[in-house]
């Protein structure tokens, strides 16, 4: 086999398959670490740049982000291995987890379909994945159940018992709150229905009673009622025989005999002063005829 020549480009090496993503909120980086450790040793990877390579790869977008944030004004790519293993695990180590999930449960609050026994179960859940350092998990369970509840007069009792409290006590008082509340609120509803319904028997309103306008029956508008209906002197006709629908036509209905009793009195007062006006004209017509005999008699026995 001939040697090879010193000025020959050396072949390059063959690349690795990017390693699985980096979920923050299923695994810690420790343990993800570490497996990417056991990735990189199996591929014999030794270069710090495939290394460092194959780490910032594998970091969803959400990460990579605040990877750069920490790497301030250079790039993850000016930082070797070490160091952004470093970074990420400032960034998402098994305390900083911890710590976030404290911060996320001091500002849990109680729902507004929740029970009271819920949100303490919910509290003792999301109190397993906390770290509370010198701080019991009973007293922080307490604490927050305490400043989750809506009811501020009950919030300030309970408060003022102080360091003796317990969650037991805590439930108690509340469950004592609500029911009185409730049992409150059913009297004044019954008192309330009472009081209506002995102010309509008392007094009864006959005929200043409040009705809806609903749809009227005769012209089929719903700005009227029946009663105020413009076509109340008429008879509609509709195109089916069920009495609803469009109408086809108008029909004056008969009058009553105080109708015609009315109308015709209106007939004879009118006809009465179309005769007085017509005796008064013929009068007038009758003395200017009489005046101007008068005048020419007068200049006859002149001349």
């Amino acid at each position: 086999m001939p040697p090879k020549s010193a000025f020959e480009t050396p072949t390059e090496r063959a690349s690795i398959a990017v390693y699985r993503l980096f979920d923050p909120d299923a695994e810690a980086w420790e343990s993800w670490s570490l497996q990417l450790r056991g990735y990189l040793e199996v591929n014999s990877v030794v270069d710090d740049r495939i290394k460092r390579g194959c780490l910032v790869t594998s970091l969803p977008p959400k990460c990579f982000k605040e990877l750069r944030r920490v790497c301030l004004l250079k790039s993850p790519f000016g930082y070797a291995y070490f160091y952004l293993g470093a970074f990420m695990m400032k960034l998402y180590g098994n305390r900083v987890v911890l710590l976030k999930e404290r911060s996320k449960f001091f500002g849990l609050q109680r729902g507004p379909n929740q029970s009271r026994m819920q949100f303490a179960n919910y509290l003792r859940h999301m109190a397993e994945s906390c770290d509370f350092d010198q701080f019991s998990t009973e007293a922080a369970l307490v604490v927050q159940f305490v400043y989750g509840i809506r009811n501020q007069s009950v919030k300030l009792k309970l408060l003022a018992k102080g360091k003796d409290l317990t969650l037991e006590d805590a439930l108690s008082s509340l469950q004592i709150a609500e029911d009185i509340r409730r049992v409150d609120s059913k009297s004044s509803n019954e008192a309330m229905d009472a009081k209506t319904c002995h102010s309509v028997k008392t007094y009864p309103r006959r005929n200043n009673v409040d009705r809806p306008l609903g749809k009227c029956d005769r012209c089929g508008k719903g700005d009227h009622g029946k009663d105020a209906c413009p076509f109340i002197r008429f008879r509609i006709e509709y195109r089916n025989s069920k009495g609803f629908g469009h109408a086809d036509g108008l029909s004056r209905l008969p009058l009553t005999s105080e109708e015609l009793f009315n109308n015709a009195f209106d007939r004879y007062e009118a006809a009465g002063e179309l005769m007085i006006r017509q005796l008064v004209a013929e009068v007038r017509r009758e003395l200017s005829v009489t005046v101007a005999e008068i005048a020419d008699c007068t200049l006859k026995d002149i001349r």
